[in-house]
């Protein structure tokens, strides 16, 4: 590289005095010419000079990067022959190994929960005879109006099949996951769509629907903390004790062996038909009780507070209270106090109503209740041709999660 170099220098050299040997010939022969002239042969012969150098360092700096490339590929390929080394020192089999594991687990995993995404599939889980013991809708004789009997399955039974496919599924295998079970209990439809944890026990939000001859039954939107039911919403069709059909719609929480909350008659005039079939149910299928009462369309008969059991109103707090209402909304009974199996019964003659029938005014009495009546003893207080402002007189300081509109339009 040197001797490219000190060639390089030598040819420039040699070029650099055979023009200065030419200026100086030219000066001589251009002796007559102006000053002119002279300023610019000084001008341009340096900027010649200065361009050739510019151009002969560049072309230098790319032959000396040529001419080193085999170094460079040579350090090139210690550098690979170090990296294979490093490679091999690696526990690669181990690793992949591990990784393949994860890979099947994870699989598996998936090939459950396919089978459970069911907003874009048309099949759903089949549970087998064993499930559907364990998934009984009952009748609580203390605590709940209805409720799901506790799983009895142990974790390796299998408990549910896939409709499609055939493939079983041990409990196990489904803790956590969101199912939609249908199964047919004692001639009903019912559609079970929850989950369970990893000690077989209702957990989270889990939602039933029931259907007798296509027509609903019930529906349970039933909020389990690991088995333990903590509030619950439902839909029933039932009769009032004057024999008025109605839909009964509860929000309750569970406060030991009653539940406390409040529930809303409204009239029932028509069925709630089933719109999809059995085979081909999915979880869009299934109502909620916000769904249900979208579709409501009759008036509100009546609305209760206070604590249920053995499915009536059972509130021996005295701070219970039922309003009953009129087609136009308006309040026909206002009564606070006890209740015993769904009626007035309270001895303490703290309890009270405002009432009010078709042809009268309303009348306020506070005394004994026995039976759904009042007993109108010597200790007992009437009054009746109520005002509305005697009305906010007595209603003053108490508090009601409903609506109190007074018909004074007749009457007064």
């Amino acid at each position: 590289m040197t001797g490219v170099l000190s060639c390089t220098y030598q040819i420039f050299k040699r070029g650099v005095l055979e023009m200065t040997e030419k200026k100086k010939k030219k000066e001589k022969s251009d002796t007559n010419k102006g000053d002119t002239n002279k300023r610019l042969e000084a001008f341009w012969y340096p900027l010649i000079v200065q361009i050739i150098v510019l151009l002969i360092v560049p072309v230098a700096a790319w032959l000396t990067g040529f001419l080193s490339l085999p170094e460079t590929m040579t350090d090139i390929n210690t550098r690979l022959t170090n990296l294979e080394s490093e490679i091999k020192d690696l526990d690669i089999k181990s690793n992949f190994v591990s990784i393949n594991k994860d890979i099947t687990a994870l699989g598996n995993r998936l090939s459950v929960v396919e089978g459970l995404v069911l907003n874009n599939v048309s099949f759903v889980l089949q549970p087998t005879d064993k499930a559907i013991e364990s998934m009984k809708v009952e009748y609580a004789s203390v605590k709940n109006e209805f409720y799901m009997s506790p799983p009895t399955w142990n974790s390796t039974d299998i408990i549910a099949k896939d409709l499609v496919s055939g493939k079983e599924y041990s409990a196990e295998e489904l803790i956590g996951e969101k199912l939609l079970l249908p199964y047919i209990s004692d001639g009903k439809e019912v559609y079970f769509y929850g989950q369970f944890d990893e000690k077989n026990q209702w957990d989270g939000n889990c939602l039933i629907n029931i259907y007798a001859n296509d027509q609903l039954a019930l529906i349970m939107e039933a909020e389990y903390n690991h088995g333990l039911l903590i509030e619950y919403k439902q839909v029933l069709p039932a009769q009032t004790l004057s024999g008025e059909n109605v839909w009964i719609v509860a929000e309750r929480i569970n406060i030991g062996d009653s539940n406390s909350g409040d529930s809303w008659n409204y009239i029932r005039d028509k069925e709630c038909e089933k719109d999809f079939d059995f085979d081909t149910v999915t979880n869009e299928d299934i109502m909620t009780v916000q769904d249900f009462r979208s579709t409501i369309d009759t008036y509100l008969e009546g609305f209760y507070h206070g604590n249920t059991s053995n499915g009536f109103y059972n509130d021996n707090t005295g701070d219970a209270y039922l309003v009953k209402y009129n087609e136009d909304g308006t309040v026909r009974t206002l009564y606070s106090g006890m209740f015993k199996d769904g009626i007035f019964n309270d001895g303490s003659g703290n309890a009270w109503y405002i009432a009010k029938n078709e042809n009268t005014d309303y009348m306020y009495y506070q005394g004994k209740f026995e039976s759904g009546k009042p007993l109108h003893d010597e200790a007992s207080y009437f009054e009746n041709g109520l005002t509305p402002d005697r009305i906010n007189e007595i209603l003053q300081g108490k508090d009601f999660n409903c609506d109190l509109k007074w018909d004074f339009k007749e009457s007064l």
